[in-house]
């Protein structure tokens, strides 16, 4: 089941070159190091910019750490490297880091969260929460 998509943008410190623009294009980023989280959703992000900048001989360099996004942050605010996360991010504060919009020639790119289950499954439990799900995310699919 769908839940919702996210922009995904750019996180950068503030003296990065990049920091200035108001949107970014992936080619923009071809030559930089990015950081990533292996915890959620690190591996979708960074399946995300293999799909945007790997070209034959040529992968993007992705340095994936075992340290959550807030640490990711922290080490992009102290001027390492760059860093995508998802749109909702932007909202918190983090003095030495900018976020940007990242764009190609489709617009911007996006992520879109699901939840997936076993349909076998008949626990009671898992009933009640894919039933809130669907409420939540999709009412008017209700019967």
């Amino acid at each position: 089941m769908s839940l919702w998509s996210e922009r995904i943008v750019a996180a950068l410190s503030s003296r990065h070159p990049l920091s200035n623009s108001e949107v970014i294009d992936w080619s923009d980023l071809k030559d930089e190091i990015f950081l990533l989280s292996q915890w959620d959703p690190g591996l979708d992000l960074r399946n995300l910019i293999l799909k945007k900048l790997a070209a034959p001989g040529d992968a993007p360099k992705i340095e994936t750490w075992d340290a959550s996004n807030e640490n990711v942050l922290g080490m992009i605010e102290a001027g390492l490297h760059v860093s995508v996360h998802c749109e909702s991010w932007t909202s918190l504060s983090y003095p030495g880091v900018r976020f940007r919009e990242i764009r190609d020639s489709s617009g911007p790119s996006h992520i879109t969260f699901t939840a997936c289950w076993e349909e076998h499954n008949r626990n009671p439990a898992l009933a009640r929460f894919v039933e809130t799900l669907r409420q939540t995310h999709h009412p008017t699919t209700l019967s």
